[in-house]
């Protein structure tokens, strides 16, 4: 998980494109992207573990 937590927001945060106020809108997104993420693979990894 720690894995994808640090890929998706080093994505947004490579990716940020204005001043201070994309920062704050991309570290929104990659939260919100990090905890869908992580909700989806924690249902994959249970479904194929159980």
């Amino acid at each position: 998980f720690a894995f994808l937590i640090s890929s998706i927001s080093s994505y947004y945060g490579y990716h940020v494109k204005g001043g201070a106020l994309e920062i704050g809108r991309a570290s929104t997104r990659s939260v919100v992207v990090s905890c869908i993420t992580i909700l989806l693979a924690d249902y994959i990894l249970s479904a194929l573990l159980l």
